[in-house]
């Protein structure tokens, strides 16, 4: 049992790595996750997504520079973005963070081509991802007990409801002033 779970988590790493690396949405994983591991797999889907997030921005900045201004050029936002970082830093990159309309690998190609340093970029990455990661996972342990007929407390639901509530405010906040530093 022990083995299975382990290498379980060892998958859970790999598949957020990748997630940080690649076009696949962050979200739907993490209730997954959530559901199949409970809320102890938010720390691993965090390191997993900080190392993650680390290797495509190390990628942007040192090995592929042209491919990703390119590939970001394609998009609307991509200049206005880039210029949006680089004028405020480390701040956005929190916000983008916390919730971003924008999906996190393309955030991390976009951040290694702007002027933030590594340091700052993993130590805000890790700090900023962790609410909507353990509210996620949280989400998603919530659900699987839905699923299988405990609906546990009325403090559990009431919780649950709240925590997605605050989020989605805090969301809808956070979009409205990364949109008002991209309309700069």
């Amino acid at each position: 049992m022990i083995a299975f779970v382990q290498s379980g988590y060892a998958a859970l790493i790999l598949a957020f790595i990748a997630v940080e690396l690649l076009p696949i949405p962050r979200t739907p994983l993490v209730i997954a996750a959530g559901a199949l591991f409970g809320l102890s797999a938010a720390a691993p889907i965090l390191l997993a997504s900080t190392s993650g997030g680390i290797i495509g921005f190390l990628l942007a900045r040192f090995v592929l520079r042209g491919p990703v201004r390119r590939l970001l050029t394609r998009r609307t936002l991509s200049d206005a973005l880039l210029r949006a970082i680089d004028v405020e830093g480390v701040r956005l990159l929190a916000l983008t963070r916390f919730c971003s309309p924008v999906p996190t690998f393309l955030q991390n190609y976009a951040f290694g081509l702007t002027r933030i340093g590594l340091g700052p970029f993993a130590a805000t990455t890790l700090l900023a991802s962790t609410p909507q990661i353990a509210v996620y996972c949280y989400l998603g342990a919530i659900g699987r007990q839905a699923a299988q007929g405990d609906f546990g407390s009325t403090v559990s639901l009431a919780t649950a409801t709240v925590a997605l509530l605050c989020f989605g405010a805090a969301a809808l906040i956070v979009r409205r002033r990364v949109g008002a530093i991209l309309a700069h």
